[in-house]
């Protein structure tokens, strides 16, 4: 049954706004340069000939939009990208410079040294364009000659031998790509501070499934493996065309028998545990103990691995049917897609040559664009995605004060406090769910900045010391993958860690970890539009404030709602409460699936409202949640006084809120790129996030006196949190 929300009458939304304009008109008006300088951005970015109530994401961003073209050298630019180029200037600047200590005491001066030297090094490397582009193929070509060794995976007659096979996926995990089968050090779903051994399909070479049924970028993939293979592997009897169809067949194989997104990423369909005999007796493709002894040597793993071996197997429909698929494939051909696979996976740190093989491809799925960004870009970006914590210091010393954490942990404390005064108003959920949504809420636990390892010179350089950056920006990212991979198979050994980020502190984004039941927020994101000290709070609740109620709305979406207090697949629900949840959840998965967007030939997608239903109603709570702890907020003692109005800007304080929220979306995104995310992405496109948000928002019909009926103030609204 489709859920409808609360129906708000003309009158009401005439009456309230007249109320919020009264009151604005007031207010005092800050008059601080960060307020000065927040008006001009929020002003500058909107379009005020577009009527809020009809396009508000035009009304917001439209400025934003006319005012910044997609660069040739990006797939999409938005406000998120303005920060982050920011955040990688700070590291750019850090990098360039001498070492200087920071904050570190002198017995930590030597180890924190160290801890500099590998990611400027590292830059160094990857920013000496002369010596890769002298270089040229061979760093790539020698790296497969290596792999080479491992890949001998037929006999005379070219049939696959299954221990061989085995055997080199295992090496090829140990570099850090995977092919064939895929697998990860997960939490145990019933005991999350154990580790576990998740065995899981292997990324597809494109975004999705549909993309094999389309003629031309088949073709094109087709063509791209051919260059692959002839500018870097030798010749033999089977021309380099026949070699790369064979590949592309075998890729579209693999990809039919691979389960969907809404199996795998499920936390019910997905908790699949086996013991490892038991998993040898299901999957014959190949011999999984070999495999998984080839992986975790008894040298280093102990009795680790022998036939009573636990594991969680994510995608079981695919490793059933592997088996098939792979004694039909001759062996030469898995050679080559490994081969594919692990150029695919390090062309970007080779030559310019290298790369120019895959631009097409990789442009017509909006993974790059026509043109290279600039270098030093590329450069810090393989820095943070490859020693990220070693960096990540530098950017904690210039970017982020202990203000910003002591601000961010009072909103996220008020966001979670009327999310769980909320509660007893919720009329769906009966006491019994209710009482253990509470329990769970309060049971959250909440990661701000970055990790204290972080800071810890010696712990960090005693991490890292095994790894080595040498001369060659090819071989060094190699190893880096390879020193990666060992950490995150040894991590098996030990409890799982709940000090650990999963993000950088320069990232611009945030999580909800389920097995963890936590909510982190790295440095990279406390800063404007999202976050700024100065500036009035109604700006901030509408920028990080949301951020923190949508991660909170997790932890009770279609995800997160089967996952409890302590991070256990846990079914907390009465059967009728879980029912309520999911027809209410139709009204959403309707409502985002009426969108539509246009690819780059012209064609016409529908977003996908359940494969993006986890983040709309986190988007929809995290506006609730956070709108009503502002006004609360607003309406204290002191709320006046931290909710002053911006010089020259004639919204009241409650309009600004959502201003606030909407310009954190505003964005151009090149055709390839939007098609590829609607295919693939568990999020909606930006200007659908900030419309069907605030649709389902009665407060922003207020704010903006809305007629009844228009297309933000509908009859109907959604809402579950």
């Amino acid at each position: 049954m489709r859920f409808f929300g609360q129906i708000t009458t003309a009158a009401a939304i005439l009456s309230a706004a007249s109320s919020a304009a009264a009151a604005a008109a007031d207010a005092s008006v800050c008059d601080t340069p960060l307020c000065a300088e927040a008006a001009k951005q929020i002003s500058s970015a909107m379009d005020t000939t577009a009527d809020p109530c009809t396009d508000f994401y035009q009304y917001s961003c439209g400025g934003w939009i006319k005012n910044h073209p997609i660069p040739a050298a990006k797939t999409r630019i938005g406000t998120f990208d303005d920060l982050n180029e920011a955040n990688l200037q700070i590291l750019r600047s850090a990098l360039e410079a001498p070492y200087t200590p920071v904050n570190v005491s002198s017995c930590d001066q030597a180890a924190d040294r160290h801890n500099f030297n590998i990611p400027q090094k590292l830059y160094k490397l990857c920013m000496d364009t002369e010596k890769i582009e002298k270089d040229g193929l061979k760093p790539i070509k020698d790296a497969l000659k290596n792999l080479s060794g491992h890949l001998a995976l037929g006999d005379n007659s070219d049939k696959l031998d299954a221990t061989k096979t085995a055997k080199a996926l295992a090496y090829l995990a140990q570099q850090g790509t995977n092919a064939v089968a895929n697998l990860y050090i997960g939490n145990n779903p019933l005991n999350p501070d154990q580790l576990v051994i998740t065995l899981i399909q292997p990324d597809l070479l494109f975004p999705a499934r549909e993309y094999y049924n389309n003629t031309v970028q088949v073709s094109r993939l087709q063509n791209t493996t051919e260059a692959v293979l002839t500018a870097l592997l030798p010749a033999g009897k089977t021309s380099f065309a026949t070699r790369a169809a064979a590949v592309v067949d075998f890729e579209k194989k693999l990809a039919d028998i691979s389960q969907e997104e809404d199996v795998i990423y499920d936390p019910i369909l997905s908790n699949n545990p086996y013991t490892l005999e038991q998993f040898n007796n299901l999957s014959k493709a190949l011999p999984w103990t070999t495999y998984l002894q080839s992986l975790f040597p008894k040298k280093a793993f102990g009795d680790l691995i022998n036939e009573n071996t636990k594991l969680i197997v994510n995608s079981v429909d695919y490793f059933v049917k592997l088996g098939e698929v792979l004694s039909a494939t001759p062996a030469s051909v898995v050679e080559d897609s490994i081969f594919f696979r692990y150029t695919l996976n390090n062309q970007d740190t080779g030559a310019k040559a290298l790369r120019d093989i895959f631009r097409d491809y990789l442009q017509k799925i909006g993974k790059v664009a026509k043109e290279e960004p600039a270098r030093w870009q590329t450069c810090i970006k393989k820095v943070d995605a490859s020693v990220g914590e070693l960096s990540g210091r530098l950017f904690i010393a210039k970017a982020f004060g202990g203000d910003s954490k002591q601000q961010a942990s009072i909103m996220i404390e008020n966001i979670v406090g009327t999310f769980e005064a909320n509660l007893p108003n919720i009329d769906w959920l009966d006491p019994a769910t209710r009482a253990k949504a509470l329990e769970k809420a309060q049971a959250v636990f909440k990661k701000i900045g970055y990790a204290d390892i972080v800071m810890q010179p010696k712990k960090l350089a005693q991490k890292y010391k095994a790894l080595k950056v040498g001369n060659s920006y090819v071989n060094s990212v190699i190893d880096i993958n390879r020193w990666k991979a060992a950490q995150q198979l040894a991590a098996i050994l030990k409890p799982a860690d709940r000090t650990a980020f999963d993000m950088t502190p320069p990232t611009v984004n945030a999580y909800y970890n389920p097995p963890m039941n936590e909510i982190v927020f790295p440095a990279g994101i406390l800063q404007r539009p999202f976050y700024g000290a100065g500036v009035p709070d109604y700006l901030n609740y509408g920028g990080i404030g949301m951020v923190i109620g949508h991660e909170l709305t997790h932890g009770f979406d279609d995800n997160g709602r089967h996952y409890g207090g302590n991070g256990a697949v846990e079914d907390w629900w009465t059967n009728t409460t879980a029912a309520e949840f999911e027809q209410k959840a139709v009204c959403f998965k309707d409502q985002y699936s009426a969108f539509q967007v246009t690819g780059p030939d012209g064609e016409k997608a529908n977003v996908d409202g359940a494969q993006t239903l986890g983040e709309n109603l986190a988007d929809n709570g995290g506006i609730a949640q956070s709108y009503a702890a502002w006004t609360k907020e607003y309406k204290s003692a002191e709320g006046a006084a931290r909710n002053q109005l911006l010089p020259g800007i004639t919204n009241t304080p409650e309009q600004l809120f959502f201003l606030s929220f909407a310009q954190v979306w505003c964005q151009n995104i090149r055709p390839e790129a939007l098609f590829a995310a609607v295919a693939s992405d568990a999020h909606a496109p930006a200007r659908f996030r900030v419309a069907g948000t605030v649709a389902n928002t009665p407060e922003f019909a207020q704010a903006f006196q809305c007629k009844a009926g228009t297309p933000l103030n509908p009859a109907n609204r959604c809402k579950i949190w």
